[in-house]
C-alpha cells in the first residue's frame, strides 16, 4: 500500500497563485511554489521550518 500524498496548505495571507504552500509529512516539511506545483518542492527539517518561523516573527526578514 502507498503512503498518502502530503497536503500541501497555503497561508490566509495569500493573493491569488502568488503564494508558498507547506505541507507537514512526518519529521519533514515540503515548500513548493503554488503557481508551479509540478516543478515539485523543497525539503527542510521541522527544527530548520521552526527557525525560519521564528526568524519571520522576529522581523528578520522584512523588507527595508
Amino acid at each position: 500500500m502507498s503512503e498518502p500524498a502530503p497536503q500541501f496548505h497555503r497561508s490566509s495571507f495569500c493573493g491569488p497563485g502568488n503564494c508558498v504552500e507547506v505541507a507537514f509529512d512526518g519529521d519533514r516539511v515540503l515548500l513548493r511554489d503554488s503557481k508551479r506545483p509540478e516543478r515539485g518542492h523543497q525539503l527542510h527539517s521541522r527544527e530548520s521550518w521552526a527557525s525560519f518561523v521564528d526568524e519571520i516573527k522576529a522581523g528578520r526578514h522584512d523588507l527595508p
